[in-house]
């Protein structure tokens, strides 16, 4: 994804509307998006020179374009979700990750994943096979502060036309109505101040888990991105550490 250089401000040029702040001294914007034909937080960013960048850096998701999203999210859902999962390794490292921050700020544990799709588990929907699905690259932008429970800090991801062909496939063949759609992997869920989510987000690239290169790539756990191998049918019914695996779905 080519970015967009400006005086004081760097854009990403992928037809976003999505707008996150970064903030820090002498700070400035970063566009992501959501776009359509191209990007949820969501086009792939290239490159190496990965490295905490100076100075205290927050991302926090502009309110002004957050108005598609529940304003407050309860502690329990029910719901069956579509989940891309990321591979058995990343997992584990993602997942320790989520471990941390749980016993730390007393959060909820659950699998590192991005929602495809959501409906209710009273849906009179057959979850349908998505026969020959194939797998796909996905990358990360840097660490955000969301404004609800289920996304309270998170990894934003590029929605590349492959995502976006795929959730749109879901949502059609789920009959569920296609909603502005905001893909990313949250990190911690929680129902808290944005000051201790800018906490979670300061202790993240304080000791190197959450890092940002000068050129905007980012990683978490070491991780920029990973291949989709897997889609989860999962039952969201209750606590997030209640949840249920219903059946796992290969990709190639």
């Amino acid at each position: 994804m080519a970015l967009l250089q400006t005086r004081g401000r760097r854009k990403i040029s992928n037809g976003s509307k999505r707008v996150v702040r970064w903030v820090r001294k002498g700070g400035f914007e970063v566009s992501i998006g959501e776009g359509h034909g191209g990007g949820e937080s969501e086009t792939g960013i290239d490159g190496d020179d990965i490295s905490t960048p100076p100075g205290d850096v927050i991302i926090r998701l502009d309110a002004l374009d957050a108005s598609h999203l529940a304003q407050h999210q309860p502690l329990r859902w029910v719901g069956i979700s579509l989940w891309l999962v990321p591979p058995a390794e990343e997992r584990d490292k993602l997942r320790s990750v989520i471990s941390t921050i749980s016993s730390k700020h007393s959060s909820p544990t659950f699998e590192p994943h991005i929602t495809l799709v959501t409906l209710p588990s009273d849906a009179n929907a057959a979850i349908p096979n998505f026969d020959n699905l194939s797998s796909f690259e996905i990358t990360f932008q840097p660490v955000a502060a969301g404004q609800t429970f289920f996304q309270s800090v998170l990894i934003p991801i590029p929605a590349s036309p492959e995502l976006l062909d795929l959730r749109v496939s879901a949502c059609d063949a789920l009959k569920v109505p296609f909603q502005p759609y905001f893909p990313h992997l949250s990190l911690y869920y929680g129902d808290v101040s944005d000051e201790e989510r800018e906490t979670i987000i300061k202790e993240l690239h304080a000791d190197g888990t959450a890092q940002i290169g000068t050129d905007g790539n980012a990683s978490v756990a070491g991780i920029q991105g990973f291949r989709v191998h897997e889609l989860w049918v999962v039952k969201c019914e209750g606590k997030p550490e209640e949840w249920e695996v219903l059946e796992k779905r290969e990709m190639h």
